[in-house]
């Protein structure tokens, strides 16, 4: 067998095209097995070589042609909802919040800590306490204890009542802020995102109290410090579209006409590019985000602040400070991807009821 296998084939050596293993040279009757290398890969160039170069697919007899419809009609509401506020100041506003926690970095007081005209706060842990802290407790018409020790039963019935005492509410003193490590201040913050979810609004005071505890919180977070500030970002989102269903309802939604910059036209807002137009083609108007704070400020004079009320509550002021507080988190631990969370989530909203 061996002594056939060399008469009729003959091993060729590696050529100088840069082969390297052997090929054998096999007759063109020759229809037996590969029994080694050399063989083995002559009879596959033997089928490689019978194959076609290319092959041809007849096309089909007929095609089925699907009919489309000659035009599709959709209808969306083109342009920025609303309640969103321009792309631009989501830009200046991340990088003012990052100048403001750079200052405050570079300016902290040194130790000792700066005395605090405000009474000692409560233990970190203490929510309620610090809520009546923040907030101020209702004084009613308590009796001071010793001297309602020194009075007879008698004497108590008959004493006026004394006047409430005032709600003595506490701002976000630098001396109270020194006092709290990055424990302190999440677990604080945390107290907040609770107390948002309950009340389901934000009072001016608790914005300031919010964003003076994001201007110190520390930069570096790990991963589950940042998980609570993104779960405060999302209770803040509710906070707006919560308040824009309320004024919805109300009717708050009514649009202003304002003028596009310090010197420009008389405009009101519209739906953006693509809306429909009324009976005698107009744009129909829209609510703008600040476009009554712009008129009153376009009509004080540059040397004077517009003043709004301590406690506003209109949808304008929810929305702005509850803004500018999402985007001190988004900005400040590089969470971008809420923005875009809560921006899709917003323009669901109804813009009109």
């Amino acid at each position: 067998m061996g002594k056939r296998r060399r008469q009729n084939e003959e091993v060729t050596e590696a050529p100088a095209s840069g082969q390297v293993l052997p090929v054998a040279e096999l007759g063109d009757d020759f229809n037996g097995d590969a029994e080694d290398g050399a063989t083995y890969l002559a009879l596959a160039n033997r089928e490689a070589a019978s194959l076609p170069f290319y092959t041809r697919v007849e096309p089909p007899a007929s095609y089925s042609v699907i009919e489309k419809p000659s035009k599709v009609t959709v209808e969306v509401e083109q342009g920025r909802h609303p309640a969103l506020p321009k792309e631009s100041w989501e830009v200046v506003n991340a990088a003012h919040f990052k100048a403001y926690k750079a200052q405050i970095a570079k300016h902290w007081p040194p130790s000792p800590a700066l005395a605090c005209p405000y009474p000692s706060p409560p233990d970190i842990e203490d929510e309620e306490g610090w809520r009546a802290y923040i907030d101020g407790a209702d004084g009613g018409d308590e009796h001071d204890e010793e001297e309602d020790e020194e009075m007879d039963e008698e004497a108590a019935m008959n004493a006026p009542p004394k006047p409430a005492r005032p709600r003595e509410r506490r701002e976000p003193l630098v001396s109270l802020l020194a006092g709290l490590d990055t424990d302190d201040t999440l677990a604080l913050l945390g107290h907040f995102n609770a107390w948002l979810g309950e009340t389901e609004t934000l009072s001016p005071l608790w914005a300031r109290w919010i964003f003076a505890l994001l201007c110190v919180l520390d930069s570096r977070l790990d991963s589950g410090q940042q998980s609570q500030l993104r779960d405060l970002v999302r209770t803040l989102a509710s906070v707006i579209m919560v308040r824009w269903e309320k004024a919805l309802g109300k009717d708050e939604l009514q649009p202003v006409a304002y003028k596009e910059g310090f010197y420009g036209v008389q405009t009101v807002a519209s739906n953006g590019p693509g809306e429909k137009e009324d009976d005698k083609g107009d744009k129909p108007p829209q609510w703008a985000l600040g476009a009554r704070w712009k008129n009153d400020r376009d009509a004080a004079p540059r040397s004077e602040s517009p003043k709004r009320p301590p406690d506003d509550d209109s949808v304008d002021a929810v929305l702005a400070r509850t803004w500018i507080l999402i985007s001190a988190v988004v900005s400040g631990w590089g969470q971008w991807d809420l923005i875009d969370e809560v921006n899709a989530q917003v323009s669901a909203l109804p813009r009109h009821s």
